[in-house]
């Protein structure tokens, strides 16, 4: 196993941990959900500003943000 497989594996547990234990209790507000860079999901969601999980999906309206100005 290569030193960036051990180091990513560590990174891995250390995170799944950190979600495990994590009250999610600062949650960001609503924004739009990209499944990939540039690519707009139909739904929005809320992320837990500790950990970075997702804590709620929701579908509706997008976020619409103006260029105009």
């Amino acid at each position: 196993m290569s030193e960036y497989d051990k180091l990513f594996k560590e990174f891995e547990k250390k995170i799944t941990k950190l979600r495990d234990n994590c009250p999610h209790n600062r949650v960001t507000g609503w924004m739009n959900y990209y499944w990939a860079p540039g690519h707009l999901a139909s739904s929005q969601i809320k992320i837990c500003k500790r950990c970075g999980q997702i804590v709620e999906i929701g579908e509706g309206k997008l976020i619409v943000e103006d260029d105009e100005n």
